[in-house]
């Protein structure tokens, strides 16, 4: 009996690892490669955010605004509001940095807006 119960376990084991193997490379396809982008408020204030270039930019925010340097970014913007632009382009929700063409370290503006309340 313990020969058997090895052999099944032992096939058992191989084939949750296999499984868990290919979960893996999921998640790393739902992110993509990670980049620093640079978050600058408009009083130049900036603050670096590691995201992947597949991410939309809804998930970036909700994952910024989740975190604990949010509060002081809300505070200097007096608003919790708001809106990005690359380029002087206004980014959209659903817009990834790889659509963007975005490289490490570059710079989004971040701005006060209304929009912004739908948006994000």
């Amino acid at each position: 009996r313990r020969d058997d119960d090895d052999d099944d376990g032992g096939g058992d084991d191989d084939d949750n690892d296999d499984d868990s193997d290919s979960r893996d490379p999921l998640d790393d396809f739902d992110e993509g490669e990670l980049i620093t982008i640079q978050f600058q408020l408009p009083t130049g204030k900036k603050y670096a955010r590691k995201v992947g270039i597949k991410s939309t930019f809804t998930s970036i925010m909700c994952n910024w605004k989740a975190s604990d340097d949010w509060d002081i970014v809300a505070s200097a913007l007096g608003s919790p509001n708001v809106v990005l632009f690359f380029d002087g382009e206004s980014i959209s929700a659903n817009a990834t940095p790889e659509d963007l063409d975005l490289e490490d370290d570059d710079t989004v503006d971040v701005a006060v807006g209304k929009k912004a309340a739908k948006a994000w």
